[in-house]
């Protein structure tokens, strides 16, 4: 009761011949695609490296700026002490003990 086609086992697979896809569009397009997303990731990575070195810098130069004062402050605390000035510590010590 089945047609003779499949008695014989031999199957047409083949498409037909206005229904045959070309494959290089799709590959082109594949690898445009491919293309797209890494110069995406190139960028957005750029981008984000660019805003951290920029913050890196800022807090580089606030913690220069504040090793700048510190030094300021020990070198004028240096001099004091040579002319016989009280150190800072004890100097804030004593306000404490003793009040203004």
């Amino acid at each position: 009761m089945q047609s003779e086609n499949h008695d014989s086992g031999e199957h047409d697979t083949t498409l037909e011949p206005d229904a045959d896809i070309k494959a290089g569009p799709v590959f082109a397009w594949g690898i445009a695609m491919f293309g797209a997303v890494i110069v995406s990731i190139v960028l957005l990575t750029g981008y984000f490296w660019m805003h951290q070195r920029e913050a890196m810098t800022a807090k580089q130069g606030e913690a220069s700026k504040y090793g700048n004062t510190l030094k300021t402050l020990r070198a004028s605390e240096k001099a004091a002490l040579e002319k016989g000035a009280m150190p800072i510590e004890k100097a804030m010590e004593s306000i404490v003990r003793e009040g203004l």
